[in-house]
């Protein structure tokens, strides 16, 4: 999620502000992350949460969008 934020934002992976404060990452693996016996979930959905001034789609196969807030 850094790296594609960074990227889209013109910035270093360093310059990102922790993402913690804007979404609570252990829980995003907890939904969209590999069960214990590491068989995948039977899950499709999107999360999103807005850092600065964008937004960031998670999506349940592991991409991660970002755009603009407008």
């Amino acid at each position: 999620m850094v790296e594609t934020l960074a990227s889209a934002t013109g910035q270093s992976p360093e310059d990102i502000p922790p993402l913690h404060h804007a979404v609570d990452v252990d829980a995003l693996e907890a939904i969209f992350g590999p069960r214990a016996d590491g068989h995948l979930r039977p899950l499709t959905g999107t999360i999103s949460f807005v850092v600065g001034d964008h937004e960031v789609e998670v999506l349940s196969h592991g991409r991660v969008v970002v755009h603009p807030v407008a």
